[in-house]
Formats: structure tokens, C-alpha cells, sequence
């Protein structure tokens, strides 16, 4: 529908005020004109971005590094921008920058520092996701709710005292009740 240019949703949801929807999306293709059409018809944006640092970015992206370097770097620098001037749209409260955690790419504390202070900077609210592995293969790469909750503490984020650190399965990880500096 965005792609395409036909904004079939926009127009609907001018006709329906009272339906409140969310739009999630890997942010390459928000353009600011894109950006000025949505901006006061959704709900909640969310963007999963996973780094704002460009080899874990593109690491997660391009985990088979099919893709040539240099579109990657371009679709990178792209979603940035496109991040950037939704920023200055004054709407940070209903914008989640989203990032799955994976261990060994993105898990880090300078890692989880930079995504941090880029939420901040752009008056994002940041949103957890632990990685959910598709094979026994990939269980390595899942990081725990306890031990990411540890690490984030680390770095000065500060968790609602409700907040369960344990790793049961059935407790859903989107780090989202916590406040950093």
C-alpha cells in the first residue's frame, strides 16, 4: 500500500477517528512524506532498527551477507534519516524504536548504551525484544530477560519495582518499564 503509493490505510483511517491503529515497519522506507501522512492517523509507530551502530546493524539485517555492503550502508544511513525527522514531528510519546537482542551482535553495554542514548536523544521510548530462536542452533544467541535486565542496570537504566527479572518463558520480554538516566 506505502510502496505502491496508493495509501488506501491513510485514507481509510481519515474516514474512521474513533479506530486507533499502529504501523511497524524497518523504518528504510518512512519518508518524510510518508512521516507527514501517518504521523496524526497512528496510534503508535514502531521501528525496529536492532543497532544504531552499522556492522550490528547490518550483521542482524544481512546475517548471510547477501546484500552488497555498500546498499546496506545506504539503506542504514536512509533509516537514520528518516528516523531523525520523525523526531522533529514531536510525537517521541507514541514512537518505540524496537531492537531483539542477540548475544554476541548486539547485547553488549556499549551496545545497549548507544541504543539508549539514541532513544533519548530522539525521544523514543527503546523496546526489548529477546531474540526467539527458530532452531537448536540459534538458542546460543538468545540473551535471557535476567541477564539483559543485569547488563541494563549496569549502563543506568532504572526498572519499575514490578518489574520480574526471572527468565520464565511465559513472562514476555519487551523491556519497556524502565527509565534510563
Amino acid at each position: 500500500d506505502f510502496l505502491e503509493e496508493k495509501y488506501e490505510l491513510i485514507k481509510w483511517m481519515k474516514n474512521h477517528p474513533d479506530v486507533r491503529f499502529s504501523i511497524h515497519t524497518n523504518g528504510i522506507n518512512l519518508s518524510p512524506e510518508i512521516t507527514d501522512m501517518i504521523k496524526n492517523n497512528f496510534s503508535r509507530i514502531g521501528v525496529s532498527l536492532h543497532s544504531v551502530n552499522f556492522e550490528s546493524w547490518n550483521r542482524i539485517t544481512n546475517p548471510t551477507g547477501k546484500m552488497p555492503e555498500e546498499l546496506q550502508k545506504e539503506k542504514f544511513k536512509k533509516t537514520i534519516k528518516n528516523l531523525e525527522y520523525l523526531s522533529k514531528q514531536n510525537i517521541g510519546e507514541k514512537v518505540f524504536l524496537k531492537s531483539v537482542i542477540i548475544r554476541g551482535i548486539n547485547d553488549s553495554e556499549e551496545e545497549l548504551k548507544l541504543f539508549l542514548e539514541f532513544c533519548k536523544k530522539l525521544k523514543f521510548h527503546p523496546k526489548l525484544l529477546q531474540f526467539d530462536p527458530q532452531y537448536p542452533s540459534q538458542k546460543k544467541l538468545q540473551v535471557k530477560r535476567k541477564e539483559l535486565f543485569e547488563n541494563l542496570q549496569k549502563i543506568g537504566t532504572k526498572f519499575d519495582k514490578d518489574v520480574p527479572f526471572h527468565n520464565d518463558p511465559k513472562t514476555y520480554l519487551p523491556g519497556v518499564n524502565f527509565s534510563y538516566n
